[in-house]
């Protein structure tokens, strides 16, 4: 692909990702999680506090929704949208309470553009997001191209990339979800630009410093070294893994530490990131409800623990606690179900996986409420219908396509390859299956079935073309490891 190709990809990816901001530029469905990054940015402008919120006004005390009338969860339930914090009425005398249950990277984020704009509005988060993930169709061409010796294996995962639906709308929303996505992708460039070039230090100190940057983001990016370091061990060696293993390591606990040593202060406890492990893994429970009697619910699971310890407050870390010794207990007391479910989890992540967040809320909202069976309202409803469908297939599709890539690149040689995106699809999925399963966690792995599945396709259009499969691409020769 010549350079105009790639950047008219660019022009459409960018396009694509304006249109579903547009589209909907609050988006209701993830205000629970952009509203307290919100608020603690919010904070740290106006008072110089950082890491916290203001419970009357921010998570409450009734399953994360404050009572106060004024509330961020209510005025946002109240609209039905999320409300950027230039339109709160926040209050002139706010009790602080520091917050862990979140990663906080989009709240610097969120309180750098804040500082520069004079605004507080979510949309300039969300335009610098579109823009990155478009530009990202550049770095997945080039990570085609790199580790697979196809462009047009490249072109075909780099047009993926820029079209994919779900991935765009992830990308529009103010959350630490987007930037799990991107960070993962940008840190799997840098350790391939590592491998080609003989695992030169610069290149490591990038890959730990995304891995560092990302775990205030997501905490499991702290994984992601350590998981593709090892996907070099096969054919290099422990010695040879260990190369790539220090420098990145070493850059994430550096910058892990200034957030341990925060939450000691504030909480008076060791907590190398964020709490939240416990609350997850109980309502993750949730998933089989008659297997473990938990309701995977914020609401339920606060009122269940309220009862008997009213004394804790939601979102403590002493409240995290008692979730993670419940928890314990249930999966103590039902192991063989538990099981079960992180099978179950492992399918939802992977060959069963799938997003209906871009389809429109309306129809959504029209099936979600229809008062007829589902294959009468798709005959009523088609194009709705059409939608619905893809959100449920599009998934599986690129994960079908991707395994076929896999098999194919690997037959011609690619297996180091193919085993550096399995170490990050492990990475990625590794928490999530453990915890709790929802397409928004497994999200920063779509690349990777993207690029695997550009694989495939390069291989049946040139089976179709050719008659026979194609030669595997020569493979370059490893640099030395001097």
């Amino acid at each position: 692909m010549r350079r105009a190709g790639l950047a008219l990809l660019v022009v459409v990816a960018l396009a694509v990702r304006l249109a579903f901001l547009i589209d909907d530029p609050q988006p209701y469905d993830v205000s629970s999680l952009a509203g307290p990054q919100g608020e603690i940015a919010h904070h740290l402008l106006h008072d110089g506090r950082f890491g916290v919120i203001d419970p009357a006004q921010g998570v409450g005390t009734c399953g994360g929704y404050a009572t106060c009338d004024q509330s961020v969860p209510t005025l946002q339930d109240t609209e039905r949208l999320l409300v950027d914090p230039s339109d709160v009425p926040w209050r002139a005398d706010p009790e602080y309470v520091a917050m862990s249950i979140h990663p906080q990277g989009v709240a610097l984020l969120l309180a750098g553009l804040w500082g520069i704009t004079g605004d507080e509005d979510y949309a300039w988060l969300q335009v610098m997001q579109a823009v990155l993930g478009a530009l990202g169709t550049v770095l997945v061409f080039w990570l085609g191209v790199r580790l697979f010796g196809s462009r047009s294996a490249a072109v075909f995962a780099a047009a993926a990339w820029a079209l994919h639906p779900a991935l765009s709308v992830a990308l529009k929303w103010p959350t630490h979800d987007a930037w799990a996505i991107l960070l993962t992708l940008a840190a799997t460039g840098a350790f391939v630009a590592a491998r080609e070039n003989g695992a030169p230090t610069r290149w490591l100190i990038v890959v730990g410093v995304l891995c560092g940057a990302g775990v205030a983001f997501r905490p499991g990016l702290a994984l992601l070294p350590v998981a593709l370091a090892t996907s070099l061990v096969p054919a290099r060696g422990v010695r040879g893994g260990l190369r790539f293993a220090v420098v990145p390591v070493a850059a994430v606990l550096l910058l892990i530490a200034p957030w341990t040593i925060r939450n000691a202060v504030e909480l008076d406890r060791f907590v190398p990131v964020q709490t939240g492990f416990g609350q997850v893994l109980y309502q993750g429970l949730g998933e089989r409800p008659g297997a473990f009697g938990v309701q995977e619910s914020d609401a339920a699971t606060f009122r269940e623990v309220h009862y008997e310890r009213p004394d804790l407050r939601y979102a403590s870390p002493e409240y995290d606690d008692e979730l993670r010794r419940r928890a314990l207990a249930r999966i103590g007391d039902h192991p063989a179900q538990y099981a079960a479910l992180l099978f179950e989890r492992t399918a939802r992540s992977t060959v069963l996986a799938h997003s209906t967040d871009w389809v429109s809320s309306g129809v959504r909202r029209e099936f979600r409420t229809r008062t007829t069976s589902v294959p009468s309202w798709m005959l009523h409803h088609p194009l709705g219908a059409l939608q619905l469908a893809g959100g449920a297939l599009l998934e599986p599709l690129l994960v079908l396509l991707g395994l076929c890539g896999a098999v194919v690149a690997w037959r011609a040689g690619r297996r180091e390859e193919v085993l550096i995106l399995a170490a990050v699809l492990a990475a990625t999925l590794a928490i999530p299956v453990a915890i709790g399963t929802e397409w928004r966690y497994v999200a920063p792995a779509s690349f990777i079935w993207i690029l695997l599945a550009g694989v495939a396709l390069d291989a049946f259009v040139s089976r179709a073309g050719r008659g026979s499969p194609p030669p595997p691409a020569a493979r370059p020769p490893r640099p030395s490891p001097g």
